[in-house]
């Protein structure tokens, strides 16, 4: 049998919807490697570690709304510093699965990009992966606000 492999949660947006405690334990009980990682993709690499019933989830980051607010690039950058802390020192294996919600699914396609046959697999819930009427929205309103202070 194959040993199951660590999974790692990215947040969406401003990570406006959170991990629920209720999901957390579900993942843990469900999961089965026993080791959880939820990175909030901000500047603070603080880790904390909650147990759900014998099982430890490790956060890394801040979990408020300065999480996911950066772009792509960076929430990708800090992706990559956390996995490095998140094996140094909280053993998460090399190879592991993710979970991202949203933007996080994006920043986790990324990351995937840069560091193949890292992730064994990505599961992605509501991610925009052809694209956001509301950034199309703020990407024209951008451009409106810009072009007005010229004028």
């Amino acid at each position: 049998m194959k040993r199951k492999k660590d999974v790692i949660l990215i947040h969406g947006l401003v990570n406006r919807h959170r991990w629920s405690d209720a999901f957390l334990e579900t993942i843990t009980n469900m999961w089965g490697s026993g080791h959880v990682y939820v990175i909030y993709t901000n500047a603070s690499n603080d880790v904390q570690e909650k147990i759900y019933n014998g099982n430890v989830v490790y956060t890394i980051g801040c979990n408020n709304g300065s999480a996911g607010t950066r772009s792509l690039d960076d929430q990708t950058k800090q992706m990559e510093d956390k996995v490095h802390i998140l094996q140094k020192d909280y053993g998460l294996e090399k190879t592991f699965n993710i979970i991202g919600h949203s933007m996080g699914g994006l920043v986790a396609r990324q990351y995937i990009y840069h560091h193949p046959r890292t992730v064994a697999s990505l599961v992605t819930l509501g991610t925009p992966h052809h694209g956001s009427p509301l950034a199309d929205y703020y990407r024209g309103l951008g451009f409106i606000l810009s072009y007005r202070s010229v004028v």
